[in-house]
């Protein structure tokens, strides 16, 4: 096992490479045959709120951010705000 330190240094940059790479190879597929853009919600315990946004394509799911909406009522506004902006993203 790697310890934390080795997880941290070039283990950790291999891996956000290697995920860079990966959501690139996807981002071209998304442009070739469509892709669905999901959002996902929760409230902790805490009231800590928040939206996670992926996008679904052929059998694949890539997270593409994850929004803090503690403070914010979560009304079609709000979220078609969040979504047109992922689509213009996207």
């Amino acid at each position: 096992m790697p310890s934390p330190k080795d997880i941290h240094g070039w283990i950790l940059d291999e891996e956000v490479r290697d995920m860079r790479a990966y959501v690139k190879i996807q981002k071209v597929k998304w442009q070739t045959y469509g892709c669905t853009i999901m959002a996902d919600g929760w409230t902790g315990p805490t009231r800590l709120s928040i939206i996670n946004i992926m996008v679904y394509c052929g059998g694949s799911a890539v997270f593409l951010k994850s929004i803090d909406a503690s403070d914010k009522i979560k009304s079609a506004e709000y979220l078609f705000g969040i979504l047109s902006e992922v689509i213009e993203q996207v």
